[in-house]
C-alpha cells in the first residue's frame, strides 16, 4: 500500500488536489458529491480546503 507524504499541517487547496491525483478539479467536486472524497473545510469563512492529514488517509485508503 502507498503511503503520501504531505506534510500534516499543510492545507491542501482544490487545484493542489487535482495536481496531486492528477484529475480534473470537475471530477474532484464529482467525487465530494458522490460521497467518494472527503469534503474540503472551509477556511477562514470562505477558502475552501482540506488538511493533508485528511487526503494522507484518504489516500492510503483509496490508492495501492
Amino acid at each position: 500500500m502507498a503511503t503520501s507524504t504531505l506534510p500534516l499541517k499543510q492545507v491542501i487547496s482544490p487545484s493542489q488536489l487535482s495536481e496531486i491525483l492528477q484529475r480534473s478539479r470537475v471530477t474532484i467536486w464529482r467525487w465530494i458529491k458522490e460521497e467518494q472524497l472527503p469534503p474540503p473545510i472551509k477556511i477562514n469563512g470562505a477558502v475552501l480546503g482540506w488538511k493533508a492529514e485528511v487526503i494522507n488517509q484518504w489516500l492510503d485508503a483509496n490508492v495501492g
